[in-house]
């Protein structure tokens, strides 16, 4: 009995120690918590109340933006099939009103396109199980070309943002 309370303990301290060495903030832990349990709405909820406050740093919006699109992108996975569209478009929308003279917004992109991705290998999986005949793959294919076509768009933005900075004084 001892030994496996201690190795529970062990367990415990090992994945707090991981936790701690990821960097990951009081906020990601936070909302993590409530996507695993899919407390959706809490999360969502938080998120949108925190990005409210217009003392909020740069950083922290960047951070709290992608939180909530990852915890829509969720909630659209978990939810039944007439309800997901809401989800997927509100995880868009945030991206698309992130300035794009923000200085995180190739994060928001790269996470716009995981939201892409999400979706399309989830209506592909749906496909998939549901013995879909090719055409009705679709939707799935145009997601995932979407997808692709975004981290492509986003690769050549990030070269260029590169060496550009390799190249100005100072850099």
């Amino acid at each position: 009995m001892r030994s496996s309370v201690f190795l529970l303990l062990a367990a415990v301290f090992a994945l707090a120690a991981a936790t701690i060495a990821r960097g990951e903030s009081d906020d990601e832990r936070y909302l993590a918590g409530l996507r695993e349990r899919r407390l959706f709405r809490v999360a969502e909820t938080y998120c949108e109340a925190e990005l409210a406050k217009p003392t909020l740093d740069d950083v922290r919006r960047a951070e709290l933006t992608i939180e909530n699109m990852l915890t829509l992108s969720q909630h659209a996975v978990y939810s039944p099939p007439q309800e997901r569209d809401r989800y997927w478009r509100a995880a868009r929308l945030l991206a698309a009103r992130f300035p794009d003279t923000h200085p995180r917004k190739a994060i928001i992109d790269l996470q716009a396109a995981l939201v892409a991705l999400s979706q399309g290998e989830l209506a592909r999986q749906e496909a998939e199980a549901n013995n879909a005949a090719a055409d009705e793959y679709a939707p799935a294919q145009a997601l995932l070309r979407e997808a692709t076509a975004a981290l492509e768009a986003l690769e050549k933005k990030l070269t260029q943002l590169i060496a550009q900075r390799r190249g100005a004084p100072g850099a």
